[in-house]
């Protein structure tokens, strides 16, 4: 069409030069961050794609601008910066003519690497983990202990076990226990005997429970409050083979500690003439960590009374004593809380009782499963006295009466003839109260007969 005729006239056309189409560019942001999203540098990356190819070390604070034409390309993480972790994976992304950016990589390594955050594209790396140290773990050595029981007798031959909980130890090493015996009120090793025999051992795990065993003279500590103290060492000897107490690793010495604490029964001293004056009144709450009051709502207030000179002890269920006295004969005000307690009385002859109180939550007291109504009134708690038995009386006097007996008083012939008439004058007596022993009996029955007749 470029040459026509028009009317007659010879037209020649030109056309209009054609020109070339020009590609597309769109800017692409790429940021590096770590995986809080804190942006950090040192991370060499690269980007590449058909015909193209950038890389470039990132900068905390800045942003990467790259200008491709629309399409698909691959993010590589080359090296990450010290103390962090490389990202694996290639990324592939796609950008449309308006310079939208699409991962189309679904898995990468480490998970979150990679995201598209306002348009930015991000690419995370994770902190280095610290590999594990050749070295153990040091852990400090510390041990806890539990004695029991809480209250010893008296006597001899008694036994305490200290049960004592470990941990923080090396496995395999040697260690030694080492137990002593304080006294409360001196804060001093007792100076009585005692037995306690080190204990040594390998320790098999870092942690576990083992028991020393104290055996002492309840007689010589009788009414001594003792705390037993432990000591950790390592297990050492010397060159004759003798445990050197060195090497301390753990200690568990506190005065005041009522696990530790163990409370010894005073003695009983029936034939004291002149027993030492004791206080009067009562000691409350010598386990600090018994309630008072303050700490609970529902305690309760109860009066206990006891004959002149008798030893008063309660103890909790756990054989804590919380309260003991030598009674005066007057009440003694005591304040429990709920729980049971037992009441041991024990007068100046060695008789005993002992008394169960119980108090309910609600306050609510009971002696030996016996409601009590009225807590003004005193409980009484005194032991049973000895009484002798009739039988007992008539086999003394048979024995005063024998030949032989008699003959250590006065001489032979007179004590016998004494004898003979003592038992003869017996005879007749003896002998009407058993008549009238059995008629008593039988008007008795003759009068139930009749009664269950009528």
């Amino acid at each position: 069409g470029a040459c026509e005729v028009v009317d007659g006239v010879l037209v020649l056309k030109d056309a209009a030069e054609e020109t070339p189409d020009t590609p597309t560019t769109v800017t692409v942001k790429i940021n590096k961050t770590d995986m809080g999203g804190t942006e950090i540098d040192g991370a060499q990356i690269k980007v590449t794609g058909e015909g193209f190819e950038q890389s470039w070390t990132s900068k905390a604070g800045e942003t990467m601008d790259i200008t491709v034409e629309p399409g698909e390309y691959t993010l590589t993480e080359v090296n990450a910066p010290e103390g962090y972790q490389k990202v694996t994976t290639e990324i592939k992304f796609t950008v449309d003519a308006e310079g939208k950016v699409t991962v189309t990589t679904t898995s990468v390594k480490p998970a979150g690497a990679c995201e598209v955050v306002d348009g930015v594209l991000v690419l995370k790396d994770a902190a280095e983990e610290e590999p594990p140290s050749d070295e153990p773990e040091t852990k400090t050595p510390k041990i806890e202990t539990n004695a029991s029981p809480s209250l010893i007798k008296a006597e001899p031959n008694q036994t305490i076990v200290d049960t004592v909980k470990y941990s923080g130890l090396t496995v395999g090493q040697s260690y030694a226990l080492w137990g002593t015996l304080v006294d409360k009120a001196t804060g001093k090793e007792i100076a009585e005997d005692y037995d306690c025999p080190l204990v040594r051992f390998v320790a098999e795990s870092s942690s576990g429970e083992i028991a020393v065993t104290f055996t002492l003279d309840g007689t010589k500590v009788a009414g001594k409050t003792l705390v037993v103290f432990e000591q950790l060492n390592l297990s050492r000897t010397d060159e004759l083979g003798v445990i050197e107490r060195q090497d301390t690793v753990a200690v568990h010495e506190d005065i005041n500690d009522a696990a530790q604490t163990v409370t010894v029964e005073k003695a009983d001293t029936p034939n004291n003439p002149n027993p030492e004056p004791e206080d009067e009144g009562t000691t409350p709450n010598p386990d600090p960590s018994t309630p008072t009051p303050s700490d609970n709502e529902n305690v309760v207030t109860i009066k206990i009374v006891s004959d002149e000179g008798n030893e008063v002890i309660i103890t909790d269920e756990n054989g804590k004593v919380v309260y003991s006295w030598t009674s005066d004969g007057s009440e003694h005000e005591v304040t429990l809380t709920p729980g049971k307690y037992t009441v041991k009385a024990t007068d100046k002859d060695g008789n005993k009782k002992e008394d169960t109180i119980e108090i309910d939550e609600t306050g609510k007291v009971t002696v030996n499963n016996a409601p009590v109504e009225d807590l003004t009134k005193p409980i009484p708690v005194n032991p049973a006295k000895a009484v002798q038995s009739p039988s007992s009386s008539t086999s003394t006097s048979r024995a005063a009466a024998t030949p032989t007996s008699a003959a250590r008083t006065t001489t032979a012939g007179t004590t016998s003839s004494t004898t003979a008439r003592t038992a003869d004058d017996m005879a007749l007596p003896m002998l009407v109260i058993g008549f009238v022993a059995v008629a008593a009996i039988g008007a008795g029955a003759f009068s139930l007969r009749r009664r269950n007749q009528q």
